[in-house]
């Protein structure tokens, strides 16, 4: 099966927010979206990958935003003396390709870059649009929230493996492009792989700061709500106001995403929007989707976002509070209200009600529904043997899944079929139902996320889905900090093997860092400051630290190749890191296979 390099996404059209004159030359009409009509295509979906043919508009004098040529848009904005980029793209490539399209339009020397928040997909770009010498010799500035860096780092954490996984399942990276596979992101028209590069940000804000910048003043502010070092940007002379992803698109927004990670808060975002509110605004740029033009249309969207976002909050918490569980919840909070539903900035391309909902009453209350029959519940594949047997058996629960199959029952289809796979991973029958149950729940989406989810399940049910050798970037593993790496072994060892062990390994580094992992009968505890007593020390730079580190690399790899050196006791050293466990390969940790 031919893997997809790029994931692709679009916005939906509308009238309301029609964009003023594109720059005329600058429109290529290639479309990274599958745009065509089609069957196993929801309508709204193709209207919505329509709208992103590659193009520059120009959305006021001196503001012209690229779309089409990533996941995400990048924005430039010419002053007396020069321009600034805000966001970068996720690869050097795309960057180049804007830059080729911003260079038809002027010659001005760049003069700073801002990075709108952490993710890859607005910041991995940098030498596409500078020298990167011309940051270090502070010919160009980079402005970014002071926590970017930090927040970066975490990300690149302890839970890679399986949200990396979970991540090519959500943005269809082993789903071939068309009616079948994967049609767009939802909030942008491509996810690329190939080159990336993190330049750091020479500049920091924090809460607020006000610039002049080209000749122009810039006000930036700290706006939490996607990610927690959001920032936007107020250009008062112009009447624009960059919002980053404060408006994740138009689509209603991930307060919580699939792939995993901690949920977005939505009073934080809420109260970012309205900070946004007081901002005179006659244009409202957006780092995913389409300009917003006219003073009216500004207000009322950035109110419609807030009012969204809050309803699906306080009317969880309504419910919540009168006893509902999270399965429950999404029975009567499955949509927004009319006047909300029919908004086109609000569509579920990307978020989810009914996702968000669990992740609120997740948020509040945890996981326990209340019914202490789920406090101690039987073992899995113990629950699904009785869950079969009651059922009158494996040939029982296939002929039950058949007939909803026939019957258009796909998610009841999905689900019995999941008993079987528990009691057996290679029942193909089981999986081949419930791969078939997974493709026409996905054919009837308008959110990517959920229709990738459904399609790359069905992929590993059939044991089809490959699996990439390697999703870290360099500009990741660059950021990250050797004391960060270092605490992430702890989430690695393997308690039975180290169980009588006590052991301290120090790890010094070229630039001086000395840092100490204390293993204390299947515990690490990390020292930022070496112990009186080591048993072993290990010099390393920090990438051949980061492969021992993650498990990708043996000691004995790294010492053959000289990348490190270990002096002390030796067997110490062996017993050590034997008590760590090895990078699993990716096609050994299921997704939804279970």
């Amino acid at each position: 099966m031919k893997k997809f390099k790029a994931v692709v996404g679009c916005l939906l059209a509308s009238s309301l927010y029609a964009l003023m004159a594109v720059y005329a030359g600058s429109l290529s009409a290639e479309n990274l979206a599958y745009d065509k009509p089609s069957k196993t295509v929801h309508p709204k979906l193709t209207a919505h990958s329509q709208t992103m043919e590659q193009r520059v508009d120009k959305i006021a004098e001196g503001v012209y935003k690229a779309i089409g040529y990533d996941i995400a848009n990048s924005v430039m904005i010419e002053g007396k003396d020069g321009v600034i980029i805000v966001d970068v793209l996720s690869t050097v490539g795309s960057a180049k390709q804007v830059m080729e399209e911003f260079r038809k339009i002027t010659d001005a020397p760049v003069k700073a870059l801002v990075y709108t928040h952490h993710h890859g997909d607005h910041i991995n770009g940098g030498p596409g649009f500078i020298n990167p010498e011309d940051a270090v010799s502070g010919k160009v500035r980079i402005f970014a929230h002071k926590d970017l860096t930090k927040n970066l780092s975490q990300q690149a954490g302890m839970l890679v493996p399986i949200t990396a996984s979970r991540a090519f399942f959500m943005y269809g990276n082993y789903l071939d492009k068309g009616p079948e596979g994967v049609v767009n992101t939802g909030i942008g028209p491509a996810l690329l792989t190939g080159e990336t590069r993190f330049l750091p940000p020479t500049d920091l804000v924090d809460e607020r700061r006000v610039e002049t910048i080209a000749g122009m003043k810039v006000e930036m502010v700290h706006v939490p709500s996607e990610a927690k070092d959001e920032i936007a940007l107020w250009f008062p002379e112009k009447k624009v106001l960059h919002a980053a992803e404060v408006l994740q698109g138009e689509s209603f927004p991930n307060i919580y995403t699939i792939r995993g990670d901690v949920m977005r808060d939505p009073v934080e975002w809420v109260r970012s929007i309205d900070q946004l509110r007081k901002y005179p605004a006659e244009i409202l740029v957006r780092s995913h989707g389409r300009a917003i033009i006219g003073k009216e249309n500004v207000a009322n969207t950035l109110t419609a976002y807030r009012d969204a976002i809050q309803y699906v909050h306080d009317q969880t918490v309504r419910y919540i509070n009168k006893g509902y569980t999270p399965d429950e919840i999404v029975t009567v909070i499955d949509r927004l209200p009319p006047h909300l539903l029919s908004n086109p900035d609000l569509q579920e391309f990307y978020g989810t009600v009914k996702h968000s909902v669990r992740a609120i009453y997740n948020q509040y209350l945890g996981w326990f529904n209340g019914d202490p029959a789920t406090l101690d519940p039987l073992p899995p594949q113990e629950r699904a043997k009785r869950y079969v047997q009651a059922m009158g058996g494996r040939d029982a629960v296939l002929k039950n899944a058949e007939k909803a199959l026939d019957d258009g029952d796909f998610r009841w289809a999905a689900e019995v079929t999941s008993y079987l796979i528990t009691l057996d991973r290679e029942d193909m029958t089981a999986r081949q139902l419930k791969a078939k149950a997974f493709r026409p729940l996905a054919f009837d989406q308008i959110n990517v996320n959920w229709r990738n989810f459904y399609l790359s399940s069905a992929l590993e049910m059939e044991g089809k889905a490959p699996r990439p050798l390697n999703t870290r970037s360099s500009g990741v593993m660059a950021a990250m900090p050797a004391s960060v790496v270092l605490q992430h072994m702890a989430v690695r060892v393997d308690p039975v093997k180290t169980a009588d062990l006590e052991i301290t390994g120090a790890f010094e580094l070229p630039s001086g860092e000395k840092y100490a992992l204390e293993l204390r009968r299947g515990v690490v505890q990390f020292h930022n400051q070496l112990p009186e007593k080591v048993d072993f020390t290990v010099k390393a730079a920090k990438r051949p630290l980061l492969g021992l580190t993650l498990g990708m690399r043996t000691v004995d790899q790294l010492v053959a190749v000289k990348a490190l050196s270990v002096s002390g006791d030796q067997k110490a050293a062996a017993q050590f890191f034997a008590g760590f466990d090895q990078a699993i390969p990716w096609d050994q940790i299921p997704v939804s296979l279970h």
